[in-house]
């Protein structure tokens, strides 16, 4: 592992878990929501400036939802997927993106089990990416971020599923097929 005292990595936070009642393993990088509640769980380190990137590789379910949350991430009750409110971007599998509480539009494609979601957020730029395999979804144009410290996050859109989440931080969890490095010291698969 390459997460030592100077190099660390995030991982889901267990303890922001309340609402989502979620299942954790493999370094708490491994997520598996509960079937009743819409809302998500949050990454252990928060960032308020720089270049972050996390991938998460999808399992079998039906209604994810990942992105960043803003502020004390906390999610506030069980009907509460990211993006819902005013201090939330997510991207659903259904390929709608959301932010304060709306429908931001734009072009994002449907994602499925398998499938690896790249979420790229800037707060040089203040502006937020999401990739699908490794493609920038939204031709490239970045969703307008206001100035705070921001928080990975993934959960359910789906009252009735549950879903299967597998982060990487740059520390990943399972093999990789392409292994990309950040340059640094993290690998991704793209």
């Amino acid at each position: 592992s390459t997460d030592t005292c100077t190099n660390n990595f995030a991982t889901m936070n267990p303890l922001d878990n309340h609402f989502a009642g979620s299942a954790f393993s493999e370094g708490n990088c491994k997520i598996v929501t509960t079937g009743g509640n819409i809302t998500y769980n949050t990454s252990t380190i928060g960032f308020s400036s720089g270049k972050w990137y996390m991938e998460v590789k999808l399992g079998s379910s039906s209604g994810e939802v990942l992105g960043v949350v803003r502020g004390v991430a906390t999610a506030n009750n069980n009907d509460n997927k990211i993006g819902n409110r005013s201090d939330g971007f997510g991207y659903d599998y259904r390929g709608l993106v959301e932010g304060n509480g709306s429908d931001l539009g734009g072009t994002f494609a449907a994602f499925d089990s398998g499938d690896v979601i790249g979420v790229y957020a800037d707060l040089d730029n203040n502006e937020l990416y999401f990739s699908k395999n490794g493609a920038l979804q939204n031709s490239w144009t970045g969703l307008a971020l206001t100035a705070g410290t921001y928080f990975f996050a993934v959960g359910d859109n789906h009252g009735s599923n549950a879903a299967t989440f597998e982060v990487n931080f740059g520390n990943p969890v399972s093999a990789l097929s392409s292994a990309v490095s950040d340059g640094e010291y993290g690998a991704f698969e793209y």
